[in-house]
């Protein structure tokens, strides 16, 4: 449920960063801009939500962004409803999450109808074709406990690339 919050934060964020916003936040860091590419060899991977937990404290920020038709994610940092383009400096560790796309076989109107067991019914009915469908990103790479995907942000990077993950070889294991 976490891991569906933080992805919700970081697309309603996404879609702030073009909207005029509020003042700065008291206890909004320092950002320093910067992005993370997600490859398969060659190929962009479009769309991958990017979510960067501090190694240190947690605290209140979500660090994240979502992949363009290039691959490249432009980190944002989201403090309440105040979006900041870029990271705080720190150390990370970064997630990537992306599944296939699951045709589903009910109209909306008709997923509206449904009681709550049919549709927790129908969820774990899509969750099962999603999980037999081929993975579009390392399992080890969707959660913070497993990810072994790190960074550091630092002035010294400001507007580069943090990382580039070629998610392939990882896939053919």
């Amino acid at each position: 449920m976490k891991k569906l919050l933080a992805l919700l934060l970081c697309a309603l964020a996404m879609t702030a960063l073009t909207a005029c916003g509020p003042k700065v936040p008291a206890g909004m860091p320092k950002t320093v801009p910067c992005y993370v590419t997600v490859v398969n060899g060659a190929q962009p991977i479009e769309g991958a939500q990017i979510i960067l937990y501090s190694a240190g404290e947690g605290g209140s920020l979500t660090v994240c962004g979502t992949t363009n038709s290039t691959g490249r994610a432009d980190i944002s940092t989201i403090l309440a409803s105040y979006v900041a383009k870029g990271a705080p400096e720190g150390e990370y560790i970064v997630t990537i999450h992306k599944e296939a796309a699951v045709e589903h076989t009910k109209s909306p109107e008709e997923l509206e109808k449904m009681s709550p067991p049919e549709a927790e019914k129908y969820e774990r009915e899509m969750q099962k074709k999603r999980d037999a469908m081929p993975r579009i990103v390392p399992k080890e790479y969707t959660a913070k406990e497993t990810s072994d995907l790190k960074t550091t942000i630092s002035a010294a990077n400001a507007g580069k690339e943090l990382l580039k993950v070629d998610v392939g070889p990882k896939l053919k294991k």
